[in-house]
């Protein structure tokens, strides 16, 4: 894979020139299609040629069920029923029984959203792994006013440095290794180059020059970054902690879940630097990272005209999706159709436009080396904010779809599922959330939060195609993307976590990962199981609905308590708190689940706590306090550093507002023990006694 260190700047869409086919135009093919799609019937659907295509990529399908009117009354109860079934797959496909279609209650002219940009060839994981080491080593040079090249050529052939730091790698050398001349050789067969030693002068030097220095910089420089920092210490100079808040505040903005980058923020920020330097009246005016816009410390940093801290050198940046146009539903249906014709243009006019064809182009775009096409998608459309496509309830009561189990509006707190205990609505997890496709648009791998189900329902549109890998699969993935990025997932534990890469599942099935596909029309629901990585494209434009829900296997089974404890280990936010749940369960009368079936579960999270607080008691004297009340806010009640609700204990110290839970105490201030405390919600002896409890299940 080749490109140039500014290959991330610089990538911007190829435009392809329009040939209108000569009959039917494609526009209207494709519209045609859609309105065909949008009036399928069961019966039409399962003897549709194009809904039993063969995968682009050679994947098994998935399989599809067709409930009856008698199972389709009651959707919690029935996922369950074949969830035995479906689990092997990690995504399954729910076709309603003939005649159930939901009014739609959008306005095509007047729901408006804003999309988010897609660089194609950088939902690439791979790409984006060599991009963001070249840039790394750009900045690095930046620091020493040296330029680089646009373009590395070796023998007439375009490399970039990831290429030649990756091959070394697999073939046994440590980063900075000197390498052996008679290895160079080697070195070249693996790269594809000729075996000449002009060649093997060309790569030696490219390494000597750029690779080499850079390495040996980060070497030096990884063990002391990489020591215990605390979360909060006193500092005295203050403009210097203002930017450093302001640099967080940022990197949270750039990390959030949904993966987008606040460009409002960046400009700020960037403004705000510009004016701290002109109101510079020091000799030596102050320098702020190009990147974070932290003040760089003069006496550790080479400066150049652009320059970069120390933190942005060593470790690679969190990608994000910037913020695209406004537009109505009708507006975006048009724009898609129109980049939709204009693309397939290129093929002769008796070439079908099949599923299959536009499957096989977006992974062609994705490695092409040439062209770099974004695309636009409307994702993560809260309906709290904009409104459910499904009837509501509370708008029309009338509507007999508004209480229909299956209506997502209904389904996440339906009294199947476990997440009607949760106090407030959260948005894409109790309420659903919209997507608006776009042709060769991006849903990114990802699993669901808290390894909870969800339900995707598609209104109206085009094609939307998924990947699932099963949840006992989840491990192997996560090794294949740690072998194909080994610096991201290195230095960003929840890569796969961020909504924001994409692997070819061909690559995947070659390491052993199991994946299928499902292709998704209207009128037809889409059930990912927890602990399922998923993800796929848009095959056109359409209009989908999504929300969470949790039947009582989700906790029975240990995917709650695994879910929890995987978010704990990658230090990512979690959405709701296992152990509040399971507490609410024990002390409140439900009909759901009985105390008998969640024992076994109270009793992990009993002995857990325990062990937690007898270590925490072995090796510190704190003071201990009893609170019982639940603050409101998250950040009360969330450790700060690995980002679990610490709801049965946690520390506090004066120092700060900060809280961390009972296993990073170290990490919250650098002030010592005597002067922190053990806030404990719950007493040692009514934390066992949860499991001597006696209730009655009434609702």
């Amino acid at each position: 894979m080749a490109m140039s260190h500014s290959s991330v700047r610089n990538a911007r869409p190829t435009q392809v020139a329009y040939q209108p086919r000569s009959n039917e135009t494609l526009t209207e093919h494709i519209r045609t299609r859609r309105s065909n799609a949008r009036s399928l019937e069961k019966s039409t659907i399962n003897s549709h040629s194009h809904r039993n295509r063969t995968s682009a990529l050679g994947l098994p399908p998935a399989p599809t069920f067709y409930p009856s009117d008698e199972e389709f009354k009651d959707a919690i109860h029935y996922i369950q029923k074949i969830t035995p079934i479906a689990k092997d797959f990690g995504i399954v496909k729910i076709v309603p029984p003939s005649g159930w279609k939901p009014t739609f209650e959008l306005d095509m002219d007047k729901f408006s959203f804003r999309a988010r940009r897609q660089d194609l060839r950088m939902m690439d994981l791979e790409f984006r792994e060599a991009a963001a080491y070249d840039e790394r080593i750009f900045r690095y040079f930046c620091n020493k006013n040296i330029g680089l090249p646009q373009t590395f050529i070796v023998s007439n052939t375009s490399v970039d440095l990831y290429q030649i730091r990756r091959s070394l790698e697999l073939l046994g050398f440590s980063k900075g290794e000197t390498i052996p001349k008679e290895c160079w050789k080697e070195i070249l067969v693996s790269m594809n180059l000729p075996d000449t030693s002009a060649t093997e002068k060309e790569i030696q030097s490219i390494y000597s020059k750029y690779i080499a220095p850079f390495e040996a910089y980060i070497s030096t420089l990884s063990s002391d970054v990489n020591k215990y920092q605390p979360l909060f210490t006193k500092v005295e100079d203050q403009e210097l902690l203002d930017i450093d808040k302001s640099s967080r505040k940022q990197k949270t903005e750039a990390s959030s879940s949904n993966g987008i980058l606040d460009l409002d923020s960046e400009k700020a920020n960037a403004h705000k630097q510009e004016n701290t330097i002109n109101r510079s009246t020091r000799k030596r005016r102050a320098k702020f990272c190009e990147s974070c816009q932290k003040k760089i410390d003069f006496s550790v940093e080479c400066l150049g005209k652009e320059s970069y801290c120390t933190e942005c050198i060593l470790t690679p940046h969190v990608f994000g999706f910037e913020m695209g146009d406004k537009y109505t539903l009708s507006e975006f249906e048009r724009k898609c159709d129109d980049f939709k014709t204009e693309y397939f243009s290129k093929f002769d006019s008796q070439t079908p436009i099949t599923d299959e064809l536009v499957e096989a182009e977006y992974w062609k775009l994705v490695k092409s080396k040439e062209e770099a096409y974004e695309v636009e998608y409307g994702a993560d459309l809260s309906t709290m904010d904009k409104g459910s496509a499904f009837p509501h309830w509370r708008k029309k009561p009338k509507n007999p779809y508004s209480r229909d189990p299956w209506n997502l509006n209904v389904l996440a707190s339906s009294d199947g599922s476990l997440l009607r205990f949760v106090e407030n609505a959260v948005s894409g997890i109790t309420s659903p959330w919209l997507y608006i496709g776009m042709c060769f648009s991006t849903f990114c791998w990802h699993v669901e939060d808290n390894y909870t189900y969800s339900a995707n329902y598609q209104h109206s549109g085009e094609t939307k195609l998924w990947y699932g890998i099963p949840g006992n699969y989840a491990s192997k993935f996560e090794e294949a993307a740690r072998h194909i990025a080994p610096d991201l997932a290195n230095s960003q534990p929840d890569l796969l976590y961020q909504l924001a890469a994409m692997v070819n599942p061909k690559e995947l099935t070659k390491r052993g990962v199991k994946v299928y596909y499902v292709d998704q029309a209207p009128n037809e629901f889409v059930i990912t199981l927890p602990k399922c990585f998923h993800g796929g494209i848009n095959l056109g434009f359409n209009i989908n609905e999504a929300v969470n829900f949790a039947p009582k296997n989700w906790l029975l089974d240990g995917y709650s308590l695994e879910g929890a404890l995987k978010y704990r280990s990658i230090l990512k936010p979690t959405v709701l708190s296992h152990d509040r749940l399971l507490y609410k369960l024990a002390t409140k009368n439900f009909n759901l689940v009985t105390y008998e079936e969640i024992l076994p579960c109270l009793r992990e999270a009993v002995e857990r706590e325990q062990s937690e607080r007898s270590s925490l008691r072995e090796q510190y004297h704190l003071k201990e306090a009893l609170v019982r009340e639940l603050l409101k806010t998250d950040e009360q009640w969330q450790c700060a550093y690995c980002n679990a609700y610490s709801y049965f204990s946690k520390i506090v110290c004066l120092c700060t507002p900060l809280v961390a839970c009972t296993k990073h105490i170290e990490k919250l201030c650098d002030c010592k023990p005597e002067k922190k405390t053990l806030q404990l919600r719950i007493r040692d002896t009514e934390l066992l006694n949860l499991l001597n409890l006696k209730r009655s299940n009434t609702s």
